[in-house]
């Protein structure tokens, strides 16, 4: 394995989310500046999901790349979301799991990330997911977290954060809420993220493991989050 932060990030866009689009998109596009300060390795991943459709088509709707897996310090492009559909979380995250997994195996192993860091930001609750159930979601995130040592981060509004992370299996430590205004997300969202991805390719193997004690959210972000 190399010295490699992998980052994949899965963002809502239904269309609930226009009201915070441009927060967003700041936030987005902060956090990839905010990460070109530092000489790290990190490969950034972001996929944007909703449901608009029917049958095949709406699957294969669901799942759309923002920014395909490039090195932090060779984006160049401004990142933007399009908000318009309903929230298939499930489907979602499984489906941007599978496919984070099957490129990371695609890889050298002398060339995979040593850390891999998996962020869900959304806007509300599952509400139209077909194809994959909460059970299976669940399995799919501790079979990642335990086989191959990634962290999972769940970020919700319009709901219980905490709750509704732990509900798809993520830990407590890295599930929390956001309020919504501009500056929880432009602001408040962009540093934790910022702060978690330093985090984590900085540490060494032994904090890395002590993550879910170590590099959780503390109650300075937490606030900032509802700010």
């Amino acid at each position: 394995m190399s010295n490699l932060t992998d980052v994949t990030v899965l963002v809502d866009r239904s269309g609930s989310m226009c009201s915070i689009k441009d927060a967003m998109e700041e936030a987005l596009n902060g956090l990839v500046e905010d990460q070109k300060k530092d000489e790290d390795k990190v490969n950034l991943t972001v996929y944007q999901f909703d449901e608009c459709g029917w049958g095949d088509e709406a699957s294969s709707q669901i799942l759309d790349t923002v920014l395909d897996t490039t090195s932090i310090h060779e984006i160049t492009q401004k990142l933007e979301i399009e908000p318009r559909g309903s929230t298939p979380l499930l489907d979602a995250m499984g489906m941007s799991i599978t496919r984070t997994g099957e490129r990371l195996a695609a890889m050298p192993e002398n060339e995979r990330p040593n850390r891999v860091l998996f962020v869900v930001i959304t806007d509300g609750g599952e509400n139209s997911s077909s194809e994959y159930k909460r059970p299976q979601v669940i399995e799919m995130v501790k079979h990642q977290e335990e086989q191959y040592n990634w962290t999972f981060v769940y970020l919700g509004t319009n709901q219980d954060g905490i709750a509704e992370g732990m509900n798809l299996g993520v830990g407590a430590g890295f599930s929390g809420s956001y309020s919504g205004t501009h500056t929880s997300i432009a602001s408040g969202m962009r540093c934790t993220v910022n702060r978690l991805v330093k985090s984590t390719k900085k540490s060494s193997d032994a904090e890395y493991c002590e993550r879910a004690t170590t590099f959780c959210l503390s109650d300075e972000e937490r606030d900032n989050l509802m700010k």
